[in-house]
C-alpha cells in the first residue's frame, strides 16, 4: 500500500480548526454545568427574547485557501446547529431555575405541611403561608384554625388571622366570620361579633349588601335566642356605623374616603404627642387605618426610637379610650403594659394590665396565656437591630 502524503500547508489549518471547534464546545458544556451562570443566562435571555432569531456565536475566520470548501461549509453548519441546541438547552435550564425560584411553588408542600405531626412544620407552614398570601391556601387554612384551634391563636394573633383572610378574600371571610359568629362556644361568638364590627365591609356598599341578608337570616331563622339577638344588634350596628361614615366622607374633602373619622382621630391623637412626622409612615400607600394596628406601630416605634418613648406610651393611653372592638381595645392595653414594663414601671405596667382584665377578661385572659413567653422584642422585624 503506498503512504499518503499530505502536504503540512493544507494539515495545519485544518488542525487548527478542530482544536478551536473542541474548544468552543468544551467551553458551552462548563457554563452549562455552572450554576454560578443561571442568573446572567437569565438576564441575557431576557434581553433578547423579542429577537425571533436563534443566537448564534461568531467563528474565527477561516484558514486562508479554504474558505469557501464544502468541508469548511459543512462545519460550520455542524458548529451552528449545536450552537442552537445549546441555546434550546440554556432556555430549559433558565426556564426550570424560574420555576424554582417561585415562591407560589411551595403552595402545595405548605399546605402539606398544615397535617404534619410536627408542631414545629406546622408553625413553619402557618408562617410561610401568610408570607405567600395565596387565596388558594384558604380552605386548608380555615380548616387548621378550625381544629387545632389554640395551637393556631399561638402561632398567630386571632385578629390576625381574620384580618389576613379578608385581605386575600373579602367572601370567604365574610362565610368564615358568619360561621364563628353562629357557633355554640361564646368565646367564639364574642370574636366574630368584634371582627365583623372592625371588617372592611363598613362603609363599603358592596360588602354590606352581602353582609346584612345572611345576618338578617340569622336574626330570624337561628333557634339560639341569644344568636338571634346578638344578629339584630349587629345588624343595627354595621347599619349605623356605615352611615356614620358615609356621612363624614361626604362632608370631608374626599368622597372616597371610607375610614376618615379612625384616621382624622388618630392623628390627632400623633399630632398631640409630637410624633405626626410618623402618620405617613404608619399609613403607608394604603392609607388603611385600623385601632389595633395603630397600637403595634405606636409599640414597634417606643422600642426603636428611645428617644421618643413618652410620646408613643402617650399617644397609646390616649387611643384606648376610644370606642372599638374589645379585640382591639384588649390588645392595645396589652401592649401598654409591656410597655411600661419594658422601662421598669411595674407599677403602671400592673395598671394597664388590671385595665386589660376589668374592661376585656375574655381577651386579656388569652393574651395572659402568652404572657410569660411574650417579649415585646418579637415586634421588630428580624433585621431590625
Amino acid at each position: 500500500m503506498e503512504n499518503i502524503q499530505i502536504p503540512l500547508k493544507k494539515v495545519i489549518p485544518w488542525v487548527g480548526l478542530i482544536i478551536i471547534a473542541v474548544a468552543a464546545g468544551t467551553y458551552a458544556l462548563t457554563n452549562l454545568s455552572t450554576t454560578d451562570q443561571i442568573e446572567a443566562l437569565k438576564e441575557k435571555l431576557n434581553t433578547t427574547s423579542a429577537n425571533s432569531q436563534t443566537y448564534v456565536s461568531p467563528l474565527p475566520p477561516p484558514p486562508s485557501g479554504i474558505e469557501n470548501s464544502d468541508q469548511y461549509n459543512q462545519m460550520v453548519l455542524k458548529i451552528n446547529a449545536l450552537e442552537k441546541e445549546r441555546q434550546v438547552l440554556v432556555n430549559e435550564l433558565v426556564g426550570n431555575s424560574i420555576k424554582t425560584l417561585d415562591p407560589h411553588s411551595e403552595l402545595s408542600s405548605l399546605i402539606r405541611d398544615l397535617d404534619s405531626d410536627s408542631v414545629k412544620r406546622r408553625k413553619e407552614a402557618v408562617i410561610g403561608l401568610f408570607s405567600l398570601a395565596d387565596r388558594r391556601s384558604l380552605p386548608s387554612l380555615i380548616s387548621y384554625l378550625n381544629n387545632r384551634r389554640d395551637e393556631a391563636i399561638k402561632n398567630k394573633y386571632l385578629f390576625e388571622w381574620y384580618d389576613f383572610f379578608w385581605q386575600l378574600d373579602t367572601s370567604t371571610a365574610l362565610s368564615f366570620s358568619i360561621s364563628e359568629f353562629e357557633s355554640d362556644d361564646l368565646d367564639r361568638m364574642d370574636e366574630a361579633f368584634d371582627e365583623l364590627i372592625e371588617a372592611p365591609i363598613v362603609g363599603n356598599e358592596s360588602a354590606l349588601e352581602k353582609t346584612l341578608p345572611k345576618l338578617e337570616s340569622i336574626a330570624v331563622t337561628n333557634a339560639n335566642t341569644l344568636i338571634r339577638t346578638r344578629a339584630k344588634v349587629l345588624i343595627e350596628k354595621l347599619r349605623k356605623l356605615s352611615e356614620t361614615q358615609i356621612s363624614d366622607s361626604m362632608k370631608g374633602d374626599s368622597k372616597s374616603d371610607e375610614n376618615l373619622s379612625s384616621v382624622t382621630v388618630i392623628f390627632s391623637i400623633f399630632n398631640k404627642n409630637g410624633i405626626a412626622y410618623r402618620f405617613q409612615e404608619m399609613i403607608g400607600d394604603s392609607c388603611e387605618v385600623t385601632y389595633w394596628k395603630t397600637g403595634l406601630f405606636l409599640a414597634n416605634s417606643f422600642i426603636k426610637d428611645e428617644g421618643n418613648r413618652e410620646n408613643y406610651i402617650k399617644s397609646l393611653e390616649t387611643l384606648v379610650d376610644i370606642n372599638m372592638a374589645d379585640s382591639s381595645l384588649g390588645f392595645n392595653l396589652f401592649l401598654l403594659s409591656k410597655m411600661e414594663q419594658f422601662i421598669g414601671r411595674q407599677d403602671r405596667a400592673i395598671y394597664w394590665m388590671n385595665e386589660c382584665n376589668d374592661r376585656v377578661p375574655a381577651v386579656c385572659k388569652h393574651l395572659n396565656e402568652q404572657n410569660e413567653v411574650f417579649d415585646l422584642k418579637d415586634l421588630l422585624p428580624k433585621n431590625s437591630k
